[in-house]
């Protein structure tokens, strides 16, 4: 996910994303919504409740105004009823629109979030509320003949699957989030590993586009990436020495 900072102003979504306005039939909320300045928005007295019915999977940006003295000092997250985290809105003496308040990733389609908020520094007022900013999860696989290979910063067979749970668990594991990369021109590879009693077991490496520097990133408590520095590349170029280069692209969302 992109590398920025809570309480930024965001005027415009980031690319890649889409904002939805607190108006939409996604979100339900005991108090209506107003408009002052040109700006949409929700306000909500404390313990009421903001919820945010997640239609994709997505990561999202909760979006909303902050002033010093007229917001929550504390709004608590929750995903689906499991606490998630919280926030605060009172950020230095200027009133700002705008910001991002909080990031969640990784929702499911179905997910949904409520927003409580707490600690008001002024009983008349609370939580001044925009919407969300998301950017829909794909995970992207090649296909050549029928072997199925990755593209995470590399060129990696993975197989022929032999079930479409298989498939599905591939995208879970070894699925990348955008085509792009298959036109980058890099210098590191990246091999995924998985533990197996005990064991983590990397996906072949090629030596003869090994220069060294390896580096070992640990993902979750089963899975590492091993990068490595490699000869000039472009993942389209591994393609095209394949199948006389035709391949076809798997998606899911």
């Amino acid at each position: 996910m992109e590398d920025i900072a809570l309480g930024t102003q965001l005027n415009e979504p980031l690319k890649g994303y889409k904002r939805i306005y607190v108006d939409n039939d996604i979100f339900s909320y005991p108090a209506g919504v107003w408009s002052k300045n040109g700006e949409l928005r929700a306000s909500l007295t404390p313990n009421a409740e903001i919820s945010i019915q997640i239609n994709y999977n997505c990561d999202v940006f909760i979006m909303g105004d902050t002033w010093s003295s007229y917001r929550t000092k504390s709004v608590e997250v929750f995903v689906n009823d499991v606490y998630n985290g919280e926030f605060t809105q009172t950020y230095p003496n200027v009133r700002t629109f705008n910001v991002l308040c909080y990031i969640i990733k990784d929702l499911k389609s179905g997910d949904v979030i409520k927003l409580y908020p707490k600690g008001l520094n002024n009983a008349n007022v609370a939580m001044g509320f925009h919407g969300i900013d998301f950017k829909i999860k794909r995970d992207f696989l090649i296909q050549q003949g029928v072997e199925v290979y990755s593209i995470d910063h590399n060129y990696i067979k993975l197989g022929e699957p032999v079930s479409d749970q298989q498939l599905n668990q591939w995208f879970e594991l070894y699925g990348y989030e955008d085509i792009g990369i298959l036109l980058e021109d890099s210098t590191r590879r990246t091999v995924s590993s998985q533990k197996e009693q005990d064991v983590y077991e990397t996906r072949s490496i090629d030596f003869n586009k090994f220069l060294g520097n390896v580096e070992i990133k640990e993902l979750t408590d089963t899975s590492d990436n091993v990068s490595y520095d490699s000869s000039p590349f472009k993942i389209l170029d591994d393609i095209k020495q394949i199948n006389n280069g035709k391949f076809n692209v798997l998606v899911k969302k």
